[in-house]
């Protein structure tokens, strides 16, 4: 078990100040983003490696996860779970790291496990698709105050496609199976507007084109210009699970991140609370979105020893 030590030390003001939204926020989780360690860290972020992605992860995470928790949210206590609690330490035991994680999707941190589990547990029923197609499916943006609503509608229009689907199958009016994955996802827009859609994988240029040709038909209030249909690879599956919801877009002026406001990016998580976003259909078999709490990892080119590593913003860095 994982000890809990507190760990005390000097933060500047830019390290406490909550995300709201501001050119300066953005500019700081840009500077988190690309900026390589100081020399007085733990190592982790010098290393490279999976440990290095996970160090940079949990400093966007911190500064997020302030401006979330000051939202008077009913998920406001789980935020400061993500804040205080995910990979907050590391227990080395030999070339071995162990660490406890929230497992939240708004956590940087755990969505970066959750994708590599994705990738691993969908990966052989992609080798096995004959002619696999990305398909994104979109229709306008809504505000936040109605994603709640809007998810409903287009779960229902998804389901009706299906069901549609089976029907034709049955008469003999299609010879064609659906099989792939379904991934929803919400991009926040400027204005306390947000943008869900949904992405697939699905086998089969017939069947992308079936099922673009059925949304568009029940969904009037969407751009047919908008409809994705493209070739899929290996690469496409990162594509497909790297996210639920960003909390920022790039500003294609700037080539810097302008992030969503923290009441929006909570009125977005509240929507999503107990919907899943990733669900297979026809002959995949479904993969889990739970990560385990406790974890542990072989993690190579560390030194070997025996001990506990804190989280310190200030460097950015694990340090014992």
């Amino acid at each position: 078990m994982i000890a809990n030590i507190k760990c005390s030390h000097d933060r500047s003001k830019k390290d406490s100040q909550p995300s709201n939204g501001s050119k300066s926020d953005a500019l700081y989780l840009d500077k988190l983003e690309l900026s390589d360690t100081v020399n007085d860290d733990g190592g982790f972020r010098r290393a490279g490696g999976r440990l290095s992605k996970r160090a940079r992860r949990k400093a966007i995470t911190k500064v997020l996860m302030v401006g979330l928790m000051n939202q008077r949210s009913p998920l406001a206590s789980r935020y400061a779970l993500t804040f205080a609690f995910c990979a907050e330490q590391l227990l080395h035991d030999g070339d071995k790291i162990t660490s406890r994680y929230c497992g939240y999707r708004w956590c940087p941190v755990c969505n970066g496990i959750r994708t590599a589990k994705f990738i691993n547990g969908y990966m052989t029923a992609f080798l096995q698709f004959k002619d696999p197609y990305m398909v994104t499916l979109t229709a306008p943006s809504v505000h936040v105050n109605q994603l709640s609503d809007e998810l409903e509608r287009r779960q229902a229009v998804w389901s009706a496609i299906l069901k549609h689907h089976k029907t034709l199958f049955n008469r003999g009016q299609v010879s064609f199976k659906l099989d792939g994955i379904r991934k929803l996802e919400v991009t926040p827009r400027p204005g306390n507007y947000c943008h869900p859609h949904l992405h697939l994988i699905i086998d089969g240029y017939e069947q992308a084109q079936f099922i673009k040709r059925q949304w568009l038909a029940r969904m009037p209030d969407a751009d047919k210009r908008l409809q994705d249909v493209r070739k899929a690879n290996k690469s496409s599956l990162k594509e497909l699970f790297k996210y639920v919801s960003k909390f920022w877009s790039m500003d294609k002026s700037t080539g810097k991140p302008l992030i969503g406001s923290p009441y929006q990016m909570d009125q977005i998580f509240q929507a999503l609370v107990g919907k899943r976003t990733i669900k297979p259909f026809g002959r995949v078999r479904m993969v889990s979105e739970e990560i385990e709490k406790l974890q542990s990892e072989t993690i190579e080119g560390i030194p070997p020893r025996v001990d506990i590593s804190v989280w310190d913003q200030a460097v950015m860095d694990w340090i014992d």
